[in-house]
């Protein structure tokens, strides 16, 4: 294998690349009987891309857009249950739907696998970009999705559900992707695949289908109920217990517009020498997870769409930690080049030389915040 590539690419930062993926979906969770899922093509292009080249396999055919071609008539056979590295399907359930026993899940049939390649000749990290979206084929506003039994009528819902007055689109509520880096072994001069994943998606966290206790649901686009992202964690056939899935995520903060990651973790770096040019694979995978709260019969039959767009910094590391302590309710030694969380990193305040004041119990991350020349450092804990 030719470890340097011929073809250089001017630009140190790389914009987004956009792909869309139609898959027509019906979606069932464990708790209800088997329904078969469908998709009929993928088509993936490229947008507002400045000099990025993208491949399939990595080794021929790159360009600015690609085409996976899946066949006709594909169907996403059974619901699955995954961290993005092992999946699982149910084959045996009790009365109702819920899983007795699991079998692994089968590629491609159960769950969608495809590969990306990304080339560059600086050294990047590169990000899931903000813009990427996971959204219902009939739109994304609360009037597109839910009828609210006074404008117009049930018949502008598109794909209305039989349980209620809401779309089945909204099945994108359950949908996971995970990017799983490979990684080159010079030893052997191949690239092999991590042992876990880099990042796993799941996207529209407000999305929510509440039983009201007889026998219709209601739907929420807006919900603050806290979402569980668990997977099932298969021991054995007939032995699984409910587990965290690593690297997981429901917000993206990484911008292209902004040319920040926001403390997001990259899913690969493309490292180059002397401006030669080289390579960074992604496997990617979609699914829809049946642990998931929206995951449910009601939904059969929805339409859900994705967008996937990637950004690329060029940055270094800050390896310096912030040297910050309590003092009473408050934090000394935090600068205007810092930045707190209190809700665990899912969200980050620029400190501004305010005072600062913590209740009792509250957890405090504190870190350096990124700038155009270094990523955001890792955080310091602090519990009051």
């Amino acid at each position: 294998m030719n470890k340097d590539m011929n073809k250089k690419i001017s630009s140190t930062i790389i914009k987004m690349i956009a792909i869309i993926v139609s898959i027509f979906v019906f979606s069932y969770a464990w708790f209800v009987h088997n329904e078969n899922t469908h998709i009929n093509a993928i088509e993936i292009g490229t947008a507002k891309t400045n000099n990025i080249q993208v491949s399939e396999d990595g080794n021929d055919n790159w360009g600015t857009s690609l085409s996976i071609d899946v066949g006709e008539g594909f169907r996403f056979d059974n619901e699955v249950t995954s961290e993005g590295i092992n999946f699982y399907k149910a084959n045996l359930k009790n009365d109702d739907g819920y899983p007795l026993h699991f079998i692994e899940a089968t590629v491609n049939k159960d769950y969608l696998d495809f590969d990306l390649w990304f080339k560059n000749d600086s050294s990047v990290k590169l990000f899931l970009d903000d813009s990427s979206r996971v959204y219902p084929e009939c739109g994304t506003d609360e009037s597109d999705l839910i009828w609210d039994g006074v404008t117009g009528s049930l018949d502008s819902i598109t794909r209305v559900s039989a349980y209620g007055n809401f779309s089945r689109d909204l099945i994108a509520g359950s949908v996971r992707v995970a990017f799983i880096k490979y990684n080159y072994d010079e030893e052997n001069d191949k690239y092999v695949l991590d042992d876990k994943a880099s990042l796993v998606w799941a996207p529209n966290k407000e999305y929510e289908i509440i039983s009201n206790g007889e026998d219709t649901l209601t739907a929420s686009i807006k919900s603050k109920n806290l979402q569980n992202y668990k997977y099932l964690k298969v021991i054995s056939g007939e032995n699984f217990v409910e587990s965290d899935v690593p690297n997981l995520t429901d917000v993206i903060h990484a911008s292209i517009s902004t040319k920040m990651a926001n403390g997001d973790t990259p899913l690969a770096v493309i490292n180059t020498e002397n401006d030669v040019e080289k390579k960074v694979g992604l496997k990617v995978r979609v699914w829809v997870e049946g642990n998931d709260r929206d995951a449910v019969a009601a939904l059969k039959g929805g339409v859900f769409k994705f967008d996937l767009s990637f950004v690329g910094l060029q940055k270094d590391d800050n390896i310096n930690l912030p040297n910050v302590s309590k003092i009473g309710s408050s934090i000394t030694g935090i600068t205007n080049n810092m930045e707190y969380s209190i809700d665990n990193g899912s969200t980050w305040t620029r400190y501004n030389g305010e005072t600062l004041n913590f209740n009792e119990g509250t957890y405090v991350l504190v870190r350096y915040s990124e700038n155009s020349n270094y990523f955001a450092s890792h955080y310091v804990e602090l519990e009051f």
